[in-house]
């Protein structure tokens, strides 16, 4: 079982990304990058965190960048 990272959880992490992660045999869906607002309650199972930086003290295998294009290479490089 891969644990998996998810950054950004706005109209593309919410409506595609964290439900096919969810729906993949051998992938956890373990904590969640929001930088803004409540945790959503469909995920009560995955941890909610505010940085990149925060995801990556976790157990992580696998991230997935879900944010605007400008930031998706300074993300990826951390």
């Amino acid at each position: 079982m891969l644990n998996v990272g998810l950054v950004g959880f706005g109209f593309a992490g919410r409506v595609f990304h964290a439900p096919v992660i969810r729906a993949v045999d051998g992938l956890r869906l373990s904590t969640i990058v929001q930088r803004h607002g409540p945790p959503d309650s469909t995920y009560a199972d995955v941890e909610f965190v505010r940085s990149v930086d925060e995801l990556l003290t976790r157990k992580i295998d696998l991230v997935v960048v879900a944010t605007p294009n400008t930031s998706h290479h300074p993300i990826a490089k951390q």
